[in-house]
């Protein structure tokens, strides 16, 4: 005897007990209990589905760049922040530690201030977990620039993935010098647990 027919008629929807009372001969029955059993389990399913909806943790996990141990690198300082006259360079320098190996590293300046910070080196082959690594880099503005505050990041690239955190960057551009030729006297690096300021 086929299996299905150990379910019993209560268990089903009452459009399923007409198909029941429809059917005539051993055959019919089975064929109607089959196709009961079907429409049972696909209302099974569509259940399931919406119950998991949009917001269900299953799938891809997301990946941000920051793993849960927290930001895979950190800088000392923590921020840089200078004041520049335009035609006047300023080095800097900073140090940052990664929490793991890591190769094939790419510095990459964001848009907003790229045309003011030349990186070196542009490019590490590999940084090794737990060190220290130095990263130089020079700002520079031409005369020609509009005075104001440019913000924006310096970033450590793996392939197509920016490594948090990366390194916030503020300069303020100064008017250029007027035609008696006076300049500021350059001052000196102010630095704190947090940033690093300069003033030109």
């Amino acid at each position: 005897m086929c299996g299905v027919l150990l379910y019993d008629e209560k268990t089903f929807p009452q459009g399923v007990k007409r198909l029941l009372r429809v059917g005539r001969g051993a055959m019919r029955r089975r064929l109607v209990y089959s196709i009961a059993l079907a429409l049972l389990a696909l209302g099974t399913i569509s259940v399931v589905s919406a119950q998991e909806g949009p917001g269900s943790s299953r799938g891809t996990p997301h990946n941000d760049g920051q793993s849960a141990g927290g930001p895979l690198i950190k800088w000392e300082p923590e921020q840089v922040s200078v004041t520049i006259e335009p035609g006047t360079p300023l080095d800097v320098e900073v140090k940052f530690e990664a929490r793991s190996d890591l190769t094939d590293i790419t510095v990459r300046t964001a848009r907003e201030i790229e045309e003011f910070v030349i990186a070196g080196p542009d490019h590490f082959d590999s940084i090794a977990g737990e060190g220290t690594n130095t990263l130089e880099f020079m700002i520079f503005a031409g005369h020609e620039t509009e005075p104001g505050s440019y913000d924006g990041t310096i970033q450590l690239r793996q392939g197509n993935s920016t490594l948090a955190r990366p390194l916030p960057v503020e300069i303020e551009i100064l008017e250029s010098p007027g035609e008696d030729g006076q300049t500021l006297q350059p001052g000196s690096f102010v630095i704190s647990e947090s940033s690093v300021g300069v003033s030109a």
